[in-house]
């Protein structure tokens, strides 16, 4: 009997200490997780430094080269070349390729003309070459570019026919020639139906053109002969989303997550595509999600804030926007946000003070006249009330008009 007891007992401490070992490995797995999403999106913001950190963190073999690549470029663009080198030349495959161009320039500030002249080449031969223009301008190649060595590299064709009208195209909608450019782009694609690329330079300019239809058609065929692109994938789905396309975009986010989930900002697009979409409790589980990631980001507190407020959720929403007014950014939506939510819990003389502040930021627009106005007939004030409508109308909110016919006779 007692035999079984103790038996009994090193199986139960057996379990407890492989459930502990699970545990502590889905937690180690998830911090890493973490720290490679962070740096990811930190880089995406072009705050290099905060992406160096988080990058530094990364350890697991299974992420360790993304976060190593982040770790380099931030690097870079942090201009600690000597370092930056380092990291990069750690990288092989597809990142050698996708790096050989910043290999090629930390070279060519070290006038290393003999290793400039190798990765320029390498970048050459790659599918991620840059075009001739972007190249020849390059800043850091100006003095490279008076070496024999230079001139040799240039009497061989490194580029197709395609890969020249393409960059005629970039050309093209870089001076603004929109027209030339889309006849450029025409004259590709009556030969090469199948050309992603060009599907995508069009999407580019349509978009400048503020041709949301155009832009959308473009996307979908860059889509549709390039399935496995993930920037194609979530550009597709951010003009869906601004078509009003609500659900389709969220349709393609997923595809961008499943081509790529640790590309940036994924969560936040989805919180805002299920928010215009009026669907709130997605919208609050996407956008808390990324704020873990990015608890300080504007665009995120703004969202999120406006969530919890669509939802009814108005003491969480005000928590929300004082975060943002806490971190001292002047946005005026924080302060409309929170002026809306104090209204709704009826604390009127809150609601007036953070409207007044959201005037000081905007004070040409209507809608927060019109709003202060509602607290302030609350708030028993109807002459302070009839003269923010009287504002709201000069301004154009003409909703204000049927506020002062009722109350300002």
């Amino acid at each position: 009997m007692l035999n079984e007891v103790k038996n009994q007992e090193i199986m139960n401490k057996y379990i407890l200490i492989s459930v502990l070992l699970f545990v502590s490995i889905i937690v180690n797995s998830q911090d890493l997780s973490y720290n490679l999403l962070k740096s990811i999106n930190e880089f995406d913001i072009e705050e290099y430094d905060t992406a160096l950190v988080y990058a530094s963190k990364v350890n697991d073999a299974s992420i360790v080269k993304q976060a190593l690549n982040i770790k380099a470029k931030s690097l870079f663009e942090l201009k600690q070349y000597d370092k930056a080198l380092i990291e990069f030349l750690k990288l092989k495959g597809k990142y050698e390729k996708q790096n050989s161009i910043f290999i090629a320039r930390i070279y060519a500030n070290k006038k290393d003309w003999d290793n400039t002249n190798i990765w320029l080449i390498k970048h050459l031969k790659s599918e991620y070459k840059l075009n001739p223009g972007l190249l020849k301008t390059d800043k850091f190649f100006t003095e490279f570019s008076a070496t024999k060595q230079w001139q040799e590299i240039w009497m061989k064709d490194w580029y197709t026919d395609l890969d020249d009208g393409i960059s005629e195209i970039q050309y093209l909608a870089y001076k603004k020639k929109f027209v030339d450019a889309l006849d450029a782009s025409d004259e590709i694609l009556q030969d090469k139906k199948d050309c992603y690329k060009v599907y995508f330079e069009r999407a580019r300019i349509y978009k400048k053109l503020d041709d949301i239809g155009n832009e959308v058609y473009s996307l979908k065929n860059a889509v549709k002969y390039a399935p496995d692109n993930a920037k194609y994938s979530f550009e597709y789905a951010k003009a869906l989303m601004r078509q009003g396309k609500y659900k389709k975009a969220i349709q393609e986010f997923n595809k961008t997550t499943e081509l790529d989930k640790y590309y940036p900002r994924l969560d936040y697009f989805m919180a805002l595509s299920y928010f215009r979409y009026t669907k709130y409790e997605e919208a609050e589980k996407y956008i808390t999600r990324y704020r873990k990631i990015m608890p300080n980001n504007d665009e995120a507190i703004w969202l999120a804030g406006h969530t919890f407020k669509e939802k009814g959720d108005y003491e969480k929403a005000i928590e929300v926007f004082n975060v943002g007014i806490k971190n001292g950014k002047q946005i005026a939506g924080f302060y409309i946000g929170k002026g809306e939510s104090l209204y709704k819990i009826q604390k009127y003389g809150e609601a007036i003070n953070s409207y007044t502040m959201a005037l000081d930021l905007e004070p040409r627009n209507g809608s927060i006249y019109y709003m202060r106005g509602m607290c302030y007939i609350d708030y028993d004030n109807k002459t302070a009330a009839c003269r923010d409508w009287q504002k709201a109308s000069k301004l154009g909110h003409y909703k204000s008009d049927d506020m002062i016919s009722v109350n300002c006779q």
